[in-house]
């Protein structure tokens, strides 16, 4: 059985040995752009969400890492010649919405949908083991790049797929709060939000 705290706890070591290797070298300017992009992401997370609280820093840095892709900023600063994609709905255009509502929705998809996927501290924590058993492997031939799978971090990173599967959870969860509540508001805006993406989707599909 994976020992979770312990695995976080190394992979936290390892990064702060790489980040160390890192500072004694030349960085390439889209490294460094990457990393503080990330870091402000981190932080902004931390301060806007009390869901963020309960995550550790790992989950955070990797949640921020695959918003990347809809971060027009940082889209702009690696390419000069940056046009927005149609069916993809940038940071500045985005919707405000709760986030540990949404934490709520992604946990219920995740069961209901990808039971075989764990919670991200142990798709974490098994990518580390996964990574560790690789490294006493002689045969480096075969080597891969293990990373955690994590459902979706944000209702615009979803393919169309997930916005579907998503749309009937949201349901189930509006209709599983009392009448006239704080939570069915906030259930209403991801919904609305799911339902844009996939109207937008679905556009771009005929």
């Amino acid at each position: 059985m994976i020992n979770t705290k312990w695995y976080v706890t190394q992979l936290g070591f390892f990064l702060i040995l790489i980040i160390n290797a890192i500072s004694c070298t030349e960085i390439p300017k889209k490294d460094v752009i990457k990393s503080l992009t990330i870091d402000e992401c981190v932080h902004q997370k931390k301060i806007e969400s009390a869901s963020a609280i309960q995550k550790s820093e790992i989950e955070l840095r990797i949640d921020c890492d695959k918003e990347l892709a809809v971060n027009s900023d940082y889209q702009r600063s690696r390419s000069g010649q940056f046009k927005k994609i149609e069916t993809i709905t940038y940071d500045v255009d985005q919707e405000y919405y709760d986030q540990s509502t949404w934490d709520q929705l992604i946990e219920k998809l995740r069961q209901k949908y990808y039971p075989s996927l764990g919670t991200p501290t142990q798709e974490i924590a098994k990518s580390i083991e996964l990574r560790r058993i690789q490294e006493g492997v002689e045969d480096k031939s075969a080597d891969r790049l293990y990373t955690p799978k994590i459902l979706p971090a944000s209702p615009y990173l979803m393919s169309y797929v997930e916005l579907k599967k998503a749309e009937e959870v949201v349901w189930m969860m509006y209709w599983e709060k009392p009448k006239d509540s704080d939570e069915r508001g906030s259930i209403m805006v991801i919904k609305n939000i799911i339902e844009s993406e996939i109207f937008k989707k679905e556009a771009r599909r005929r």
